[in-house]
Formats: structure tokens, sequence, C-alpha cells
């Protein structure tokens, strides 16, 4: 009986190790700077929800903002470390990791904020 409770643990700690790292972020990533509009929208996900809106941006060599687009969209996404303040835009600068073998219902981007700009 007892080898059967240890075999039993060691199996669910190795399946629970595996699944950690398999939606854990690689150590890989990259920098990408987003603007976040003050107003939250209604967006169809997984349910009805509301996202923040953003634009991408990259700096050229003037420090000047470049947007990859005009229009905002809906971030789906959780942005690690932000705390959103529906009073004021927020311009960001984040870093963007790769999940491999997300599960179903989850994005295969994490993002983590590294500062606010």
């Amino acid at each position: 009986m007892l080898k059967q409770i240890v075999a039993l643990s060691f199996s669910l700690v190795i399946t629970s190790h595996l699944m950690a790292q398999s939606t854990a972020p690689q150590a890989h990533y990259e920098t990408i700077f987003m603007e976040i509009a003050p107003q939250k929208r209604v967006c169809h996900g997984i349910g009805v929800t509301e996202c923040l809106q953003y634009k991408k941006f990259v700096f050229d060599e003037n420090g000047q903002k470049i947007y990859k687009n005009s229009a905002w969209y809906n971030l789906y996404t959780p942005i690690e470390g932000y705390e959103h303040n529906p009073t004021r835009q927020a311009t960001l600068r984040i870093k963007s990791y790769s999940v491999k073998n997300p599960p179903a219902d989850s994005s295969s981007v994490r993002y983590v904020l590294e500062k606010q700009i």
C-alpha cells in the first residue's frame, strides 16, 4: 500500500511539473511597445468580457513613435504587472513571451510589463 501511495505521489509531482513547463514562458522574449486607451470595450472571446484597447508602435531613429496600425484593437491577453487607469492613456514597454503548448482556452503569448513610459 505504501509503495502505491509513493508511486501515485511521484506521478502527480511529475505531471504537475510537466504541466507547469508547458505553460511557462520561454527565456527569450521580444520587447514590444503598446499604447493603451483609457476606455475598455466589450469583446467576445471565451464569453463576453471587457478588453483593453491597444495600438502597437516602434520608435524611429529620432525617437518618434511610428504606429503599426492606426486603429485600436482588443487585447485579449492580460499584461502582468499592469494596472489599468481608466482616466488616462498609457504607453508601455512590454516583454512578449511565446508560450509553448498553451491550454486550449489560453493565449499562446504572455505579456509582462517592463516599464510604463
